[in-house]
């Protein structure tokens, strides 16, 4: 237990030194379902090319990766009793003066062949300072 508690410590601290709270701690006001069709025959694909699950899981959520790279990528993949759990944040946009950054979230389901599909696909977006919510959500910026 207490390595769990170092890590949450250790993660505040360290949001509290820097200028910018770590995406991974953003709070998520709400979140929409939105079409991951992309990410889902990207996931097909690598998972027929026998890459693995992580790898693929991988490969699915950068589909989801706007065109202009972003400064800040974060993929956070967790293991589930069911499958995985994924989160992909995408921070920093350049190109997008409204826009800061958007976070992906989807939950994967095994199936009885020990591969992958997606079971929910979920978004929200974040505005830039003085236009609109620092928070993801799915209200829109200014």
């Amino acid at each position: 237990m207490r390595p769990c508690l170092f890590l949450v410590t250790a993660a505040l601290v360290l949001a509290g030194c820097s200028e910018k709270t770590p995406l991974a701690l953003v709070r998520v006001e709400d979140t929409a379902v939105f079409d991951a069709s992309a990410a889902s025959e990207m996931l097909e694909k690598e998972i027929a090319r026998g890459v693995g699950n992580h790898r693929a899981v991988v490969a699915a959520l950068m589909t989801l990766a706007p065109e202009s790279m972003p400064a800040t990528t974060l993929l956070e993949i967790t293991r589930t009793p069911n499958g995985l759990s994924a989160t992909a944040f995408f921070d920093d946009l350049a190109d997008d003066d409204s826009i800061s950054g958007y976070r992906y979230a989807l939950t994967f389901k095994e199936t009885d062949q020990r591969t992958l599909k997606i079971d929910d696909a979920r978004q929200s977006l974040r505005c830039w300072p003085d236009r609109g919510h620092r928070d993801f959500s799915t209200k829109p910026c200014i």
